[in-house]
């Protein structure tokens, strides 16, 4: 549209115009026959005209990281998302990149949305989201033990299942103390590299059984004497 120095006239086939795709500022401008025309009365000529301005504005896009979670000791889920919430993608050449901070440990890490490409009509929100690393079940059970009384103890051992060959459970194995005929509680006790474990122990039973004697009758012997003999205790 335009606006005239006096107002209340008309004009025919007068259209300013400007025409832009990026983000700019553009001159709106008559076509170069407006000069001498005149309005619908013909008591008004155009002596001059003035551009005006038309500006296209950044785009608004609001880019959120999704949140993603592993356990301990797994990959990483391949790829990192991003969501475009708010606002639309016009062109292909907008890019961006999705990333965490490093750690491998239980906690949680920023994922970032980094920008690439040609971002320049747009003005971008990014959020960040949150990546979990979650705790490695793992479970240490305890092996039943047995032995004769009077003979060596057993060594305690345990089977673990769940940790990794380069970050292992540290625990102790111990039972209750006494070496007569019985059953005696093993437990487990952890001593240490359980930060990215979610660790269940079990207990067993170390069982004392008797030992095995063998009694033989001691030989003796009696004169005969016609009455009821017995052996001598």
């Amino acid at each position: 549209g335009y606006k005239c120095s006096v107002d209340g006239l008309t004009f025919t086939d007068i259209e300013p115009m400007a025409v832009g795709t990026a983000v700019d500022k553009y001159s709106v401008t008559f076509a170069d026959d407006t000069v001498g025309k005149k309005d619908t009365t013909n008591n008004y000529e155009i002596e001059a005209v003035v551009a005006g301005e038309f500006e296209i504005k950044p785009a608004k896009v609001t880019i959120a990281a999704d949140n993603d979670s592993k356990i301990y000791g797994t990959d990483d889920p391949d790829p990192l998302t991003a969501t475009v919430k708010d606002g639309t993608i016009y062109n292909e050449d907008f890019g961006y990149t999705v990333g965490r901070v490093s750690g491998e440990n239980v906690g949680h890490y920023a994922i970032t949305v980094t920008l690439n490409g040609d971002t320049s009509n747009y003005a971008v929100i990014l959020n960040a989201g949150d990546f979990e690393i979650t705790k490695q079940p793992v479970t240490i059970v305890a092996d039943n033990k047995s032995q004769v009384y009077g003979e060596a103890a057993e060594t305690l051992t345990a089977v673990v299942t769940g940790d990794k060959d380069d970050d292992k459970v540290e625990y102790s194995l111990s039972r209750v103390t006494g070496n007569d005929v019985g059953v005696y509680d093993i437990t487990v006790t952890l001593t240490g590299h359980t930060e990215n474990y979610d660790v269940k122990v079990t207990g067993a039973k170390y069982e004392i059984t008797p030992a095995k004697v063998t009694l033989t009758a001691n030989n003796d012997s009696a004169i005969y004497n016609g009455t009821e003999q017995t052996s001598k205790p």
